[in-house]
């Protein structure tokens, strides 16, 4: 099974650079002249620096974000305090006032 996969994977490779090497010999037959790039237009370069200007603004905001988090304001521990129901049953941390169950 392994040499059916090994020379499955030699023969795509051999394959893919003849195809490119016919390619490159027939379009040197076809054309003399060298390829050019297409040009770009002027909204493509337009789009393509709003684009950036997005991305700036995005990651500045993360990291913003990011050192308001890692600074925290105040006790923390204060708001998980257990408090007393008015029935003498204490509230657990979700604020419900079930009765503790019996074991």
């Amino acid at each position: 099974m392994i040499r059916r996969l090994l020379w499955l994977l030699a023969g795509a490779g051999l394959g893919i650079s003849g195809y490119r090497r016919v390619t490159r010999i027939f379009r040197g037959f076809t054309s003399s002249a060298p390829r050019r790039r297409p040009r770009q237009l002027p909204g493509v370069a337009g789009f393509a620096r709003d684009v950036r200007d997005g991305m700036d603004l995005y990651a500045e905001q993360q990291r913003l974000n990011i050192e308001r988090r890692r600074a925290p304001e105040g006790p923390t521990l204060g708001l998980q305090q257990v408090s007393t129901d008015r029935e003498g049953y204490q509230a657990s941390r979700n604020g419900s006032s079930a009765p503790p169950p019996q074991h």
